[in-house]
């Protein structure tokens, strides 16, 4: 079980880039992957305290590296992301593969 913990406001970017890619006729990632990734978004979002960091639940590396992929294509240019978060959500997703180590 792999934890991301994010602040609110970039949680809510994570979702809109993810949701713009994986909506996409042609999404960056594994089908089998999207709604996987749905669920764990939303119970995050369901189970967050209000003004505290989110906590993602994630089942394994290759969802992480799903997210990350979702997250980089979708919310690039995305109107409702703004580059600093874009950074921001890019370094903590690459943070926490680094903890986790390689995909094999």
């Amino acid at each position: 079980m792999i934890t991301l913990r994010i602040h609110p406001d970039l949680f809510s970017a994570l979702r809109a880039g993810f949701q713009a890619s994986a909506c996409d006729n042609d999404p960056p990632i594994k089908s089998k992957l999207i709604s996987p990734l749905r669920v764990a978004l939303a119970n995050a979002a369901a189970k967050a305290p209000r003004g505290r960091l989110i906590l993602v639940m994630l089942e394994s590396i290759e969802e992480l590296y799903a997210l990350g992929d979702c997250f980089a294509v979708g919310g690039e240019g995305h109107p409702r992301v703004t580059e600093d978060q874009w950074d921001k959500i890019n370094a903590l997703i690459d943070q926490a593969i680094k903890a986790e180590g390689p995909f094999a």
